[in-house]
C-alpha cells in the first residue's frame, strides 16, 4: 500500500479489464480528470450499491457515450454499470479529497470481487 506524500491522495484505480490498484492522485481538478482519461469527472452513488458511506466513485461521465470499454458492474435494481477508467477515493465532511484508509482499500477490493463480469 502506498504511503502519502505531499499533495496526493492514496485512491483506487480499477481500470477495464484490469485489478484495482492502491496508487496515488493528485487533488486538482486536473489530476482528476488524467486519472480517468480526461472528459467530464462525475461522483457515481456507490453507497447505495452496498459500499461504505465515506467512499466515492469517480468516472468519466461520457464514458458510455463515447464506447469506453465496459469496467464493472454496481449492481443494483437498474444492475449499474460503469464504463472507462474509475477511480474510489475518500471525502471529507468539507468534500475535500483525502486518502483512503487501509480498512476502505479492503472494503473496495471486497466489493469488487466478482463485479467485473
Amino acid at each position: 500500500m502506498p504511503t502519502e506524500r505531499d499533495g496526493t491522495v492514496i485512491i483506487i484505480l480499477k481500470e477495464p479489464g484490469e485489478p484495482a490498484i492502491p496508487t496515488f492522485m493528485g487533488t486538482e481538478l486536473e489530476d482528476m480528470q488524467k486519472t480517468i482519461g480526461g472528459g467530464h469527472v462525475t461522483n457515481t452513488n456507490i453507497h447505495n450499491y452496498g459500499l461504505l458511506d465515506d467512499v466515492i466513485c469517480m468516472v468519466d461521465e461520457d464514458a458510455r457515450m463515447k464506447k469506453l470499454p465496459f469496467n464493472f458492474r454496481l449492481g443494483g435494481p437498474l444492475n449499474d454499470t460503469i464504463f472507462g477508467p474509475a477511480y474510489f477515493c475518500a471525502m471529507d465532511k468539507k468534500y475535500n479529497l483525502i486518502s483512503l484508509t487501509n480498512i476502505q482499500t479492503e472494503a473496495i477490493a471486497g466489493w469488487l470481487y466478482g463485479r467485473e463480469q
